[in-house]
């Protein structure tokens, strides 16, 4: 059962919303730079604030004659003003909301934790629908996610490690909230990131929409609201690959501050792929991991020197196609509990799982057909020494729709399917040593 928690609310005074006022000032100018002489109240919705939380500051700034209203309530930048901007934006490139105070986002996190739920083996036997798997790996993968410990995936490629993690993460039920931004000693860092983070819901939007029927905009200021700086999304599924470097720990300077992955994936999951294969060191990887584990929480650091401890309070699943006794050392496979080695599928599982995908591709396809063409899939490859790979079915349903015209119905033949089959590149049984298996 999913879980609800308590939005937290807009603050309608500026020290409620606990951060600095030359903070504050340096979001207005940067924001009128940005989008060009407005109102109080736009530039209240802009920064996602209360237009009431503002008003001081705003008058402040005009009567500091960095602000000047040449319209009647349209607030624009004078030459001090643009020049204040100027030297803010160079310092921090960051424009948008009003960021939370990084100890509510810190509070939050914890917050959210205490409301994850164990998965049952039927939630999971759900989860794994696409997957062909024997019923005593799942019965392991739900202790193993209930458990809450760190996840090792090895074997050869294409076997289904990556929908193996995809499918652990549609187990996590409880929506959670993040802010746009948090700022920590006065700088702001940048936290949503669409590419993680989906959005269920959005209350500046849902404010924006209740204004046409408001009957004006004191009392749209002054009534509580869910405070919109904060945004609903679907648990993080943050993955990182070849590319996750050791720095990527650390909170990224490119102009603006941006949280590290890691931090994004917070009451998520967080997956290393892949692991091995990345320029850094993966022992030097590994081992930033293990204070973490120990504490749930991790020393974080800014540009500049600054650390700020934040709560680690996610799974972690580790991936790798390389012979795993090989890459990990005894003392992270101490903390590794749940391994799981995520092998070459038996022949008939393989043709099970061809016959699954060709089906669910192609529905007038009779079974017996399927079951008739995966057999003899099955004989192609063992006359080729070719080894299985689960991946192998889809990505031949792949190349043999691409045999299609548009709107046109598959007609598989035993020619067109041994046609595809001739140019569909598959590895043979000597690759199986770089894998340690």
């Amino acid at each position: 059962m999913a879980i609800k928690v308590a939005w937290p609310q807009q603050p309608n005074k500026f020290e409620d919303l606990n951060i600095s006022e030359k903070l504050m000032e340096n979001l207005i100018l940067k924001t009128l730079k940005r989008d060009g002489k407005m109102d109080e109240l736009t530039i209240a919705r802009k920064l996602k604030v209360s237009a009431l939380a503002i008003r001081e500051i705003i008058q402040a700034l005009k009567k500091r004659k960095v602000l000047d209203t040449p319209m009647p309530l349209q607030y624009y930048m004078t030459e001090l003003g643009k020049q204040m901007e100027k030297e803010a934006y160079e310092e921090d490139a960051y424009v948008g909301p009003c960021p939370v105070n990084f100890q509510e986002y810190a509070d939050m996190v914890n917050n959210l934790s205490k409301y994850e739920e164990r998965a049952s083996l039927e939630e999971v036997k759900d989860a794994f629908s696409k997957m062909t798997l024997q019923m005593e790996f799942m019965l392991k993968v739900k202790e193993a996610y209930n458990a809450q410990r760190p996840i090792l995936l090895y074997g050869p490629p294409g076997n289904g490690k990556s929908l193996i993690s995809n499918s652990l993460h549609a187990l996590l039920k409880n929506n959670i909230l993040v802010p746009f931004a948090f700022e920590f000693n006065s700088m702001i860092v940048n936290f949503y990131d669409p590419a993680y983070h989906k959005i269920v819901r959005d209350p500046s939007k849902d404010q924006m929409a209740s204004q046409a029927t408001n009957s004006g905009p004191l009392m749209q200021m002054s009534a509580k609201k869910d405070d919109p700086r904060w945004l609903e999304i679907k648990p993080p599924l943050v993955i990182v690959g070849t590319e996750f470097r050791v720095k990527d720990f650390d909170i990224a300077y490119d102009g603006k501050y941006e949280a590290p992955p890691l931090v994004k994936a917070n009451n998520g999951i967080f997956v290393v792929d892949d692991l091995g294969r990345q320029v850094d060191s993966h022992v030097d990887i590994l081992n930033q991991f293990i204070y973490p584990l120990e504490a749930l929480e991790c020393i974080i650091r800014m540009a500049g020197g600054s650390r700020l401890i934040v709560p680690y309070k996610q799974r972690l699943f580790v991936s790798t196609n390389l012979n795993k006794e090989e890459i990990i050392d005894d003392a992270f496979n101490r903390r590794l509990l749940y391994q799981f080695k995520i092998d070459k599928p038996a022949p008939d599982t393989f043709v099970e799982i061809f016959v699954n995908v060709l089906r669910g591709r192609w529905d007038h396809i009779p079974e017996e057909q399927a079951v008739e063409f995966g057999k003899k899939l099955m004989d192609w490859y063992k006359e080729d020494n070719r080894i299985l790979r689960g991946s192998d079915p889809r990505n031949l349903s792949i190349m043999l729709d691409a045999t299609l015209m548009e709107g046109e119905t598959m007609d598989l033949t035993m020619d067109l399917f041994r046609r595809v089959y001739d140019i569909f590149p598959m590895a043979d049984a000597g690759t199986e040593k770089q894998y340690g298996m």
